[in-house]
């Protein structure tokens, strides 16, 4: 589980994707998000994921696509979670 606080800065719209994915290669994705901010508030924000293989250290990576316009944002408190087998998104 990936997990963030995001805003927009200017009460401007913003808009990325959030992702996690392989570190290389063919940068398999195991969670995506499209985020769509609207407001100066900070805003929380959960991408569910499920790894579709096993990762070493270092082959799992956080990304955030954000060229898709001219934005100001801001992105705070990025934590990924490991939840185990036991849940199911």
């Amino acid at each position: 589980l990936l997990s963030f606080w995001a805003r927009s800065l200017d009460n401007q719209p913003a808009r990325f994707n959030a992702l996690l994915e392989r570190d290389g290669g063919n940068y398999e994705k195991s969670g995506e998000l499209g985020v769509n901010l609207r407001s100066a508030d900070w805003q929380r924000f959960y991408v569910p994921a499920q790894a579709v293989s096993s990762y070493a250290p270092g082959e799992l990576a956080v990304a955030f696509h954000i060229g898709a316009q001219v934005q100001r944002f801001d992105i705070a408190g990025i934590e990924v979670h490991n939840l185990g087998t036991s849940v199911s998104f």
